[in-house]
This record gives structure tokens, C-alpha cells and sequence, in this order.
């Protein structure tokens, strides 16, 4: 999905969120919302990030009786759309030092082999030019030459090959553009797609702006994983552990939870039980040993409800969602790191899919 079409799917979501208001994406916020999309930001969590934004303003006041909420505005919603989209790619295993760094090597490969792409042009637009003006064939040899002739076919040929170095670049320069048309109408440019390109060319000449915000300088690529992360204040276990046996119980009693799975989750519950009685005031190695733990457990669980989702076509739709999602990522990671980032967010959809809350406790 290139930009443009980012925008006005996120326009057209908002526009329902809004109650049939329209507020059109233009202008600086464009390019703001344009920014997610290059960073990558899937369209679904960025329409979560507005549901959040939605739920939190509809619990924080209620309108009058009789009187409407006002509309809200994407760039509103920007905080949470970011934050859903460092909790995407923390659970599906993208880290943002690492996609940086794979940008780059794309950009200096990419860089590489279009310079040797134009100097290859180059040389051939000289030969073709040296053998119009003349020159003779590479069987025949140059010393038979008269002395007069040799600066003359010289002229010549520099000459052919500045007009063909000129034709090549103007050639170069207009299929750069696509959207430019060529004829009688070679001034006219489209103004949507120029300005996608633009943005485009803008935000991706550089890789070091892949992961950061637009609009928000405090956000770097390693702002939710390096110091950022540590500073955190980390949340308790024994509240964790509360939240997770709270929502796997409500899940219990679902009649859409198979046997199979319904017995896993009782083996979670009980396991949570027995870590619970451990988790109030653990401190150090203690606290570490039971974060894995926990990290275990979460593991069975998912392995479990992979397993109960019997359906091939269903499994055909979450590894098409998965793939979309991880879509404006294929060429910044390693075959190896596709791989395992598309088994994650695997996990991620079929969690979603039994509404299943996350054991692990990440840090």
C-alpha cells in the first residue's frame, strides 16, 4: 500500500469513527500521515491507535444531552498510533536499530548499482556515438591513420559523444518520472502522484529516518529498546500475574474454546497460581527466574491455540494478514529475520483471534 492510498484508507476509517464526519488528510498532515507509511506502520494497527484514542476520550467525558462530540483529527491520534505500532513491532520481533541498519546496506547496494548502471549508459551512448562519427572497426589498426585525420575524428567523436552523453542524461531524467507525459502534453505532471514521490524520495534518502516520527523529535529508532526501555518503571509481577489469570478465566467459559484448548488454559491457570504465591516482592535472580518462566507458559499457550485453529483456510487468511502486515519490511531484513518475524506475528493474530492475553511479561 503506497502512501497515498494509506491516507485515504485512514481518512475514510476516520471518517466512520467521526460518525460520517469527513475531515480530509491534506496539507502538512498528509505528509505526517504519509511518514507513518514509510516507517511501516500497518493500516490496522494504525486504525487500532485511533480506536484507542476514541475509547479514551469517550470513558474520559460525555457530551451534553442533545449536543454532539466534536470531530477529532488524525494528528490527534498520533500518540497512540505510534505506541500501537512499538508494541506491533516489539511483539513480532522488528527492532529498529537492526531495520536501520538493513535500510542502509539496501540504500549503499542500491546507490552501488545505480551508479554503475549510469556509467555502464554512459559508455555505451559514447561508443554508439564514436562509431557514428566514423571511427573505424576494432579490427582495423589505428596506426594506418593519416596524422590529419586522427584530430578531426577526435573532434568529431568528443563532440557525438557530449551529445550523446546529453541525449542519455535528458532520457535518464524523464524515465525517472513516470508521471510525467511525453508529447504535447510534457508539462503536465500529476500533482498527487509528484507529491507521493516526493515524500517518498524525502523520507527514504536517508535510513536513518526509518522508525522516527515525523512530528515528534523526541521519538529515535531505539527510543522503546535501548536506555528508553530500561528506564521504565517495571511493572509489578503479582499485578501481571493477576490480569493475566483474570482475563484467561473469562476466556474459560467461552463456548467457542475447544477441550483441548480449555485444558491448556486450566494447566496456565493452576501454573499462574503456584508462581503467584513467589511473585509478590521478587527481587533480582528470583524475578528473572520467574519472567521466564512465565515467558514458557506463554509459549505453551500459544502453541496450543495454533493447534486449535483446525481450519486451512483460516490458517490461509492469518498468514496473508501476516504478510501484509510485515509487507514495507521484505526488503530491510535478511531472509532469516523475515522468517522469524512472520512466526511472530502469527502468534500475534492467533492470540487475537482467541482473545487470548499475553503471559510473558516483557521489560
Amino acid at each position: 500500500m503506497n502512501p497515498v492510498e494509506f491516507c485515504r484508507e485512514l481518512e475514510t476509517y476516520l471518517c466512520r469513527k467521526n460518525d460520517g464526519h469527513l475531515i480530509r488528510i491534506v496539507g502538512p498532515v498528509f505528509e505526517q500521515v504519509c511518514g507513518w507509511a514509510v516507517q511501516g506502520v500497518p493500516i490496522k494497527i494504525a486504525q487500532r491507535g485511533i480506536d484507542r484514542y476514541f475509547d479514551r476520550q469517550r470513558s474520559a467525558s460525555r457530551p451534553p444531552m442533545g449536543a454532539r462530540r466534536r470531530p477529532v483529527r488524525i494528528e490527534f491520534c498520533e500518540a497512540d498510533i505510534l505506541d500501537a505500532f512499538d508494541e506491533w513491532r516489539r511483539a513480532v520481533g522488528l527492532s529498529a536499530s537492526a531495520l536501520a541498519r538493513d535500510a542502509a546496506s539496501a540504500s549503499a547496494m542500491s546507490a552501488t548499482s545505480s551508479a554503475e548502471h549510469d556509467a555502464a549508459a554512459d559508455t555505451r551512448s559514447a561508443s554508439a556515438d564514436s562509431r557514428a562519427a566514423g571511427s573505424p572497426p576494432e579490427d582495423e589498426a589505428p596506426g594506418f591513420e593519416s596524422a590529419s585525420a586522427i584530430p578531426a575524428r577526435g573532434a568529431n567523436q568528443d563532440e557525438g559523444s557530449g551529445e550523446g552523453s546529453r541525449a542519455s542524461r535528458g532520457m535518464r531524467e524523464r524515465d525517472a518520472d513516470p508521471h510525467v507525459a511525453v508529447g504535447d502534453g510534457a508539462d503536465r505532471v500529476d500533482r498527487g502522484a509528484s507529491v507521493e514521490a516526493g515524500l517518498l524520495a524525502e523520507r527514504t534518502a536517508s535510513p536513518s529516518n526509518i522508525g522516527v516520527s515525523s512530528s515528534s523529535s523526541g521519538r529515535d529508532a531505539d527510543a522503546g529498546e535501548g536506555d528508553g526501555a530500561a528506564a521504565r518503571r517495571r511493572a509489578p509481577l503479582l499485578t501481571h500475574i493477576d490480569r493475566a489469570m483474570a482475563r484467561l478465566t473469562q476466556r474459560r467459559v467461552d463456548s467457542a474454546i475447544g477441550p483441548a484448548l480449555g485444558e491448556t488454559i486450566d494447566g496456565v491457570l493452576r501454573d499462574l497460581d503456584t508462581m503467584r504465591a513467589s511473585a509478590r516482592g521478587a527481587r533480582g535472580d528470583a524475578r528473572h527466574a520467574l519472567i521466564e518462566r512465565l515467558a514458557a507458559v506463554d509459549r505453551t499457550l500459544i502453541e496450543a491455540a495454533r493447534a486449535a485453529i483446525g481450519s486451512t483456510t483460516m490458517w490461509d487468511e492469518l498468514r496473508a494478514e501476516a504478510g501484509h502486515e510485515l509487507e514495507p519490511f521484505r526488503t530491510r531484513l535478511s531472509p532469516e529475520a523475515l522468517r522469524a518475524a512472520t512466526e511472530a506475528a502469527l502468534d500475534r493474530l492467533v492470540r487475537e483471534r482467541w482473545r487470548l492475553p499475553s503471559v510473558r511479561l516483557d521489560e
